[in-house]
């Protein structure tokens, strides 16, 4: 009988090392493809999108091709919760939010994290004012944005966010409800893949808002007249290309108007620029593998000016 016993605990251990990587890839973006869980076609569709779990979905858009230059759903995907980690493949949406929705195209809220892969056809996505494309306000949790090769995704924040991270927001510093972590930060958010590069090399173009970084922070308010930014720190770049304009004030990568940011850079190539300036490539990262940037690179990617 023990023999048995002990047979059948040898099974199911064989069984549990034999468990697909998809499944265990809930901790980090995937490096391949998988089979979907859900897919969801957004042409016609009337109603956000809310995830809260860890599964994989695949979003797309049926609209006819005749169409498809010019239709965008004005929606969007909602994903909520300290256990949301949902792995979200996305080939060709085109997310434009009315002014008056006050929202996201993608938001991360309430601890979220988040796996967004843009594949196959192009994607853009544009926030409503004062409002990221993507939008990640919180430290806590982690955003990957991947790109695969080939492909191309264009986020746009609205007045005073970042295309990709912070939002603006105000809140009362007297308030229980007040924290400073929740609002015009941009933080723990990652772009690319440090397993498979080759595969995830497409392109990643984000814009920020009046005051707000291409990637990173937007701006959290003001204190008489003076402009305060959101941080913009964290951020780490694997591959692909990225090319990151910050809106007025702002950096292309890291703060908000007056905000800090940190960045690291690795097998991805980067091109920055503030509004108004040319584009400018980072030395540390453009056409070099395998290489973290350096503190004077840092530096000059994610800290905004100080004045016009």
């Amino acid at each position: 009988m023990k023999k048995r016993i002990l047979s059948i605990l040898l099974t199911i251990c064989m069984l549990l090392c034999l468990v697909p990587t998809a499944v265990s890839a809930a901790n980090g973006p995937m490096d391949t493809i998988p089979k979907y869980d859900v897919s969801i076609d957004v042409y016609n569709r009337t109603s956000d999108i809310t995830i809260k779990d860890k599964r994989s979905y695949y979003i797309y858009s049926s609209v006819p091709d005749k169409l498809r230059d010019t239709w965008v759903w004005d929606k969007k995907i909602f994903i909520k919760g300290d256990k949301a980690a949902p792995h979200v493949f996305i080939d060709g949406v085109n997310i434009k939010m009315s002014p008056d929705s006050k929202g996201p195209a993608i938001e991360l809220n309430k601890k979220a994290s988040a796996y967004l892969y843009f594949i196959g056809r192009d994607s853009s996505l544009e926030g409503a004012g004062d409002r990221a494309a993507i939008q990640k306000n919180r430290s806590e949790g982690q955003l990957y944005v991947l790109a695969r090769t080939g492909t191309t995704v264009t986020c746009k924040g609205g007045y005073r966010a970042a295309g990709i991270g912070g939002s603006y927001a105000t809140r009362n510093i007297g308030t229980p409800s007040f924290n400073m972590d929740m609002y015009g930060h941009g933080v723990n958010m990652h772009f690319g893949s440090q397993s498979n590069p080759d595969y995830w090399g497409g392109t990643i173009n984000a814009t920020g808002g009046v005051n707000g970084a291409g990637i990173g922070a937007g701006c959290y308010g003001y204190s008489g007249n003076a402009i305060h930014g959101g941080a913009g720190e964290r951020l780490y770049f694997y591959s692909g290309t990225v090319n990151a304009r910050g809106g007025r004030l702002a950096a292309g990568i890291g703060g908000g108007f007056r905000g800090r940011g940190s960045i690291s850079i690795s097998m991805a190539a980067i091109s920055t620029r503030k509004a108004g300036q040319p584009a400018r490539a980072s030395a540390a990262a453009a056409g070099r593998r395998n290489r973290t940037s350096t503190e004077s690179t840092r530096r000059a990617i994610s800290l905004s000016p100080a004045d016009g």
